[in-house]
C-alpha cells in the first residue's frame, strides 16, 4: 500500500508544472539590432526559465521595442523570480504608471524598499509620483529620505517645493529652489516654480523676468536612471537618429530630418517615436491633414502621449479645425494640468472659434502656469477687447508691453483702444 502511495505521488504531485513560455511578437519592422536582441532574449528564457534575469532582460528589450504589453507580462513574470531583487518591479511600475496608477504605485513603493538607498532615481520617481496625484503626505517623508542623504538633492527639493507652494508656504519654497537653480536637470522648473513664488507674493517684475528665462532654456533631459539607461542603450543607432532628426527640425531643415526619418520608417514604420518626429515634420510642411493622420496612428499605439496630444491639436489647429485642436489640447491638460503651453494652444483655439469666455479662460489659466509670459498676455488683451472688457484689455496689454516692449499684439490692441477714444 505505501509503495502504490508513493507511485502515485511521484506520478500526480511531484510532476514539475509547465514553464511558461514568452510571448511572441512579430519583429520584421524592427531594426536588425533590436530584432536580434528579442529573438535572443526569447530564446535564453526558453533555455532557462526559472532566471529572473533572463525574464527581465527580454522585457527590456520589449519595452525598448514598444511592446509595452510583453513588457509587463516578463517584467512581472522576473519580479515573481526575483522578489528580493527591486529592479524589475521598478521598471514594471514605470509601464503601469499611466494605465494602472494603483498597482503602479503599490509597486514602486515596493521597489523603493528593494533597491540601493544609493539609487535615488525609484525613490525620486516615487514622491513625483505621488506630488501629481495631490499626495502630499505621502511624498513627503520620501522627499526627506532624498534630503537626509543628499541636502542639497535639486529634483527633491523641488518636488519638495511644489508641495510648500500648494500648501500657500512660498517663503519655504524659494528656500528650497535655490540650489536648484543652478542643475543642469532641475534649472528650468526650478525657474518657473520661483517664478510663481514670486507671482504669490506680489514681486510681478521678478516672476516675469524668471519665466523669461525658463523659455529661453533648452527642456531638460529627465533625471538620472540607471535601470531606465539600460532600456535606452538598446535603442543607440535609432535614438541618434531621431536625435538627429530632431535637430534638423529645429533648425528647419525639413528635406534633410526628411531623409533622416524615411531611415527610421523603413526600420520600423510603427515605432511611436518615429510617428511623433514625422507628425512634428508634417505640421512644419504644412501638410497638416497627413500629420493628424500620422499621428493618429501614434496615439493608436501610445494612448497617453501627452506629446502626441499636443501635436495633434497642433495639427488640428493647422487645418483650421479649431474646436478639434481645443479637444486635443484638453486631453493633453489631463494628464499634466500644470503644462502652461496646453493652456495656452487651446485658448488660441478658442478665440478662433469665436468662444472667447473659454479662450479668456484659459489664457488666464496658461497665466497661472507660467507668470509673466507677455505673449499670453498679449493674447488675453486681444480677447478682453473683442469683449468689450478695455479696462482689463489696456492692464493686458501694458503688462505684456512692460514684459516685452515690442510684443506686436499687445501694440495694437493699445492703439485701438487709444484710437477709439473720443
Amino acid at each position: 500500500m505505501k509503495k502504490l502511495l508513493l507511485l502515485f505521488l511521484l506520478a500526480s504531485g511531484c510532476a514539475r508544472p509547465p514553464e511558461i513560455t514568452p510571448p511572441e511578437v512579430n519583429v520584421s519592422s524592427l531594426d536588425p539590432s533590436l530584432a536580434g536582441i528579442i529573438s535572443t532574449g526569447q530564446q535564453a528564457v526558453r533555455n532557462a526559465p526559472r532566471s529572473g534575469e533572463v525574464w527581465g532582460k527580454l522585457a527590456q528589450a520589449f519595452e525598448a521595442a514598444e511592446f509595452l504589453e510583453q513588457a509587463r507580462i516578463c517584467y512581472a513574470r522576473a519580479s515573481d523570480l526575483e522578489p528580493a531583487s527591486g529592479r524589475w518591479l521598478y521598471l514594471l511600475s514605470l509601464l503601469q504608471l499611466q494605465g494602472e496608477p494603483g498597482a503602479a504605485l503599490t509597486n514602486l513603493m515596493r521597489a523603493v524598499e528593494l533597491v540601493p538607498a544609493t539609487n535615488d532615481a525609484p525613490r525620486l520617481r516615487l514622491a513625483k509620483a505621488l506630488v501629481e496625484r495631490g499626495r502630499y503626505a505621502e511624498a513627503t517623508p520620501q522627499l526627506e529620505k532624498l534630503l537626509a542623504m543628499n541636502p542639497m538633492h535639486p529634483a527633491a527639493r523641488v518636488e519638495l517645493a511644489r508641495i510648500r507652494l500648494a500648501s500657500n508656504d512660498a517663503i519655504s519654497a524659494a528656500d528650497l529652489l535655490q540650489p536648484a537653480l543652478t542643475n543642469a536637470y532641475t534649472a528650468r522648473v526650478a525657474h518657473l516654480l520661483l517664478s510663481q513664488v514670486k507671482q504669490r507674493t506680489g514681486d510681478v517684475s521678478n516672476a516675469a523676468l524668471l519665466a523669461k528665462r525658463a523659455a529661453a532654456m533648452p527642456r531638460p533631459f529627465d533625471w538620472p536612471d540607471s535601470y531606465l539607461r539600460e532600456v535606452q542603450s538598446l535603442l543607440s543607432d535609432q535614438q541618434n537618429l531621431a536625435d538627429r532628426a530632431n535637430g534638423l527640425m529645429m533648425a528647419r531643415r525639413f528635406a534633410e530630418a526628411e531623409a533622416v526619418l524615411n531611415q527610421l520608417v523603413s526600420r520600423a514604420p510603427d515605432h511611436p517615436e518615429t510617428l511623433l518626429l514625422l507628425g512634428r515634420l508634417r505640421i512644419q510642411q504644412r501638410r497638416c491633414a497627413e500629420a493628424g493622420e500620422i499621428l493618429q496612428r501614434h496615439l493608436a499605439i501610445r494612448t497617453n502621449s501627452l506629446q502626441g496630444l499636443v501635436q495633434l491639436g497642433l495639427a488640428r489647429y493647422c487645418e483650421s479645425r479649431w474646436i478639434g485642436a481645443a479637444e486635443a489640447f484638453r486631453s493633453a491638460l489631463a494628464l499634466k494640468p500644470d503644462f502652461a503651453q496646453a493652456h495656452y494652444n487651446p485658448g488660441l483655439a478658442l478665440a478662433r472659434a469665436d468662444d472667447s469666455t473659454g479662450a479668456i479662460d484659459a489664457f488666464r489659466n496658461a497665466l497661472r502656469c507660467q507668470p509673466g509670459d507677455p505673449i499670453t498676455h498679449a493674447a488675453l488683451s486681444e480677447e478682453l477687447l473683442r469683449t468689450g472688457r478695455a479696462a482689463e484689455a489696456l492692464r493686458e496689454a501694458d503688462e505684456a508691453l512692460r514684459i516685452d516692449p515690442k510684443q506686436a499684439k499687445a501694440l495694437r490692441v493699445r492703439e485701438s483702444l487709444r484710437s477709439s477714444k473720443p
